[in-house]
């Protein structure tokens, strides 16, 4: 085998010799190396991708009264990430009635409490046929004591098969027919797929167009690494860990390469790892797709994805990838931006306006560098942030969303507005 020089398909010479060796001592490597070497509990006992594993698992994660200690904490964020999906995915345009709208201002101000909340797993209804998780809670506005709302939710839990027996209409006929005098009814389809597919679709995959469908990686982003980051029991944390590594260890089996799901989520830390290992190591990746693509052994369908591939990530080549350094932390464009301004905010408590006046809209142009929550959710919700630990809030306790499109030269601009104030922000190769 000759490991000697080789080309990208930039037209670069690559040392492939010196490349490997370089991956192999990369501190990605060995983090990555270090969390893909351990193995989950769910996959030792091969049923990481077990569809009633997963149903259990929320179960009791959302269960106020397991011994997980987080009370009705798992329930409020669920019930957030429902709403985020909402705002964020392009079918939710097209339906008004999906989840209750005078109920949506409580969820994402936390104004309520929840309680009496009851799961069920594989509840059976009509025909004998099962709900993977029914729940039902009442939820009591603090604002009025007096006022308590009954809430249904049915979710269809979907890892490998898709629907069959024209389910999700079945649930929801049965749901209506049952309670629909005395409760508010949410549904809901979860399902392994892409956020980036998850956002662009012009409609849900069930069958019945009254569900709400959400992927693992919601889940994972507003449910559970908020869960973790609580004060919970060391074998809650162990078990949520495990569980995290269960969604994205890859799975290699037939089944999970026909359905797109080798992996089904990935926690923060972890995409920010291999994010980093392939900025780092793509000249090394790319020569390999290259020589995987003309081995006999590949299928001509592997071979036109492997192509395709290294066509996008050719195409993008050109695209800037610097990396700033700023308090001591490095930061892509757009996470600068809001570091900068969030430091800008703890140490100087200004007002909205007097933001506004530092940091003025012209510096980014039409998105600004940062607008009202309000705006921005009405806006464009991608091109700002808005989980809620990065929502600002400004003296005068107005709510901002800092935006996240940055490329030169407007990021430039920031940086010369920052350095007016004194900040230092430099340039790195890290």
């Amino acid at each position: 085998m000759n490991l000697g020089s080789t080309h990208t398909s930039e037209g670069q010479t690559l040392d492939v010799r010196k490349n490997i060796i370089q991956l192999f001592n990369s501190k990605e490597y060995h983090e990555l190396k270090l969390y893909y070497g351990n193995k989950s509990f769910f996959d030792i006992l091969g049923i990481m991708r077990n569809e009633n594993v997963h149903s259990d698992f929320l179960a009791w994660i959302l269960d106020t009264e397991a011994n997980h200690g987080l009370n009705e904490y798992s329930i409020r964020k669920f019930l957030e990430m429902v709403v985020m999906s909402l705002f964020d995915c392009k079918y939710a345009n097209k339906y008004n009635d999906l989840f209750p709208e005078y109920l949506i201002d409580y969820i994402i101000t936390g104004n309520y409490h929840v309680s009496d909340v009851k799961i069920e797993r594989e509840k059976v209804i009509d025909n004998n046929k099962r709900i993977d998780l029914f729940i039902d809670l009442t939820i009591k506005i603090k604002s009025n004591s007096d006022e308590n709302i009954n809430v249904k939710i049915i979710l269809e839990n979907k890892v490998y098969s898709k629907e069959h027996s024209d389910q999700t209409n079945q649930y929801y006929d049965w749901a209506e027919r049952n309670f629909k005098e005395n409760s508010e009814l949410v549904y809901i389809y979860l399902t392994p797929t892409s956020n980036r597919e998850l956002l662009e679709l012009e409609d849900q995959h069930s069958q019945c167009k009254k569900y709400i469908q959400i992927n693992y990686q919601y889940l994972v982003d507003y449910v559970l690494e908020p869960c973790r980051m609580q004060q919970i029991s060391d074998e809650a944390k162990s078990l949520i860990d495990n569980y995290l590594r269960c969604l994205s260890y890859p799975s290699l089996d037939e089944e999970s390469i026909k359905n797109g799901g080798l992996v089904m989520a990935v926690s923060e830390r972890e995409k920010r790892l291999l994010l980093d290992f392939w900025e780092t190591n793509k000249p090394l990746l790319l020569a390999m797709l290259n020589v995987l693509k003309d081995d006999d052994s590949i299928d001509e369908q592997e071979r036109q994805n492997m192509d395709s591939m290294i066509s996008t990530i050719s195409n993008k080549s050109n695209k800037d990838f610097t990396k700033y350094k700023f308090k001591g932390n490095v930061y892509g464009k757009n996470r600068l931006v809001l570091a900068v301004v969030k430091e800008y905010l703890s140490s100087s408590n200004v007002t909205y306006d007097e933001l506004k006046d530092i940091f003025p809209d012209n510096i980014q142009g039409t998105l600004g560098v940062f607008q009202k929550v309000e705006y921005a959710e009405n806006k464009d919700r991608r091109r700002y942030f808005l989980k809620l630990d990065e929502i600002l809030v400004t003296k005068d306790g107005i709510r901002i969303a800092v935006c996240t499109q940055w490329g030169m030269p407007k990021i430039d601009g920031f940086i010369d507005a920052a350095s007016r104030l004194g900040y230092e922000i430099e340039p790195t190769n890290l």
